[in-house]
């Protein structure tokens, strides 16, 4: 129908949500399969996967940032952003781009975990535990898709 539910932040400057996972809702299982993750699933005001078909759509109409925003236990905020994010559709299987790493002005870094390191996820497609394509299956492993 066009029309797809959105949960956004507006504080500053202000993003889209793809994913909320947060340890205050565990009743929300995030090891689902590829048709799941495509079409989104949980609850706008807990746990939460907007879909990957629905991300792809959103992101046809204009250029995006990747902002990730991690709260700790200690309610310390780290965060960090790349400049560019794109996923190809689903019949190339998600396949992510992500841009340059920014250190965000002022807090904590998060530092640049998807582009440096053993958790490279650029140029990877999406898994989960049904559909796997990093060869080693961490979907099951770690409890629900990813660009692994």
């Amino acid at each position: 129908n066009g029309l797809m539910e959105i949960k956004c932040d507006f504080t500053s400057p202000g993003f889209t949500m793809i994913l909320h996972r947060t340890t205050r809702c565990l009743s929300t299982d995030f090891n689902r399969t590829k048709h799941i993750y495509s079409s989104g699933f949980g609850q706008r005001f807990g746990n939460y996967w907007l879909g990957l078909q629905n991300i792809f759509e959103l992101i046809q109409i204009e250029e995006h940032e990747y902002h990730i925003r991690a709260v700790k236990t200690t309610e310390e905020i780290e965060e960090c952003t790349y400049s560019t994010f794109k996923i190809e559709n689903a019949s190339a299987n998600y396949v992510i781009d992500l841009g340059t790493y920014k250190r965000p002005p002022g807090g904590l870094p998060l530092g640049d975990s998807m582009s440096l390191s053993n958790y490279n996820i650029n140029g990877k497609p999406f898994s989960t535990y049904d559909r796997d394509f990093s060869g080693g299956c961490p979907a099951d492993r770690k409890g629900g898709g990813w660009w692994y």
